[in-house]
């Protein structure tokens, strides 16, 4: 209303709040937690002569996704793999049985990259849509393999001593 000033409370511990001698007339409220960065907002009006109003605020819907990465035989649990979720650049390392679980993320879309220390890699997407969500996912690292040749010269038959090879390969995962 531009005359009442803005007042904040912190919630106890079963999440109530009080505001006392609330002007009658329409007021939001937003509640937010700065550890997680999450926030939720409501609006009521107070009604003439009316004495309390309870409204609930709820911080906005969060899910999971829990990734379970294995081997390239398939079943193989593969340890240790770096998976880095974005936006956010949130990584975790797998467990001894492969898996990871990326908790409290807000309703959107995510991806997904697991990353071996041979960089054998695997990229995929999920999507959070309702609260409480939990997407299972299994990826299943590509397997690795060398490559060994010989450079000969233009003729076809010198081999070609001390010089430089490259690998370029056409995943995204190098």
């Amino acid at each position: 209303d531009g005359i009442t000033p803005a007042r904040s409370v912190t919630t106890g511990g079963d999440g109530a709040f009080r505001f006392p001698a609330v002007p009658a007339g329409p007021f939001t409220l937003l509640a937010s937690d700065p550890v997680r960065g999450l926030s939720g907002e409501g609006a009521a009006i107070l009604g003439e002569g009316q004495l309390s109003l309870n409204l609930t605020v709820r911080l906005e819907p969060l899910g999971a996704i829990a990734i379970r990465v294995v081997q390239p035989d398939g079943t193989t649990p593969a340890r240790n793999v770096h998976v880095v979720l974005t936006p956010g650049n949130v990584a975790l390392d797998t467990d001894p049985d492969g898996r990871v679980v990326f908790n409290d993320l807000r309703l959107g879309s995510y991806g997904v990259v697991a990353r071996d220390v041979r960089r054998s890699g695997v990229a995929t997407n999920a999507v959070v849509t309702q609260a409480g969500q939990r997407i299972d996912l299994s990826l299943g690292l590509p397997g690795t393999g060398g490559v060994q040749g010989r450079v000969l010269l233009s003729d076809g038959a010198t081999p070609g001593a001390g010089l430089t090879v490259i690998l370029t390969g056409q995943s995204t995962l190098y």
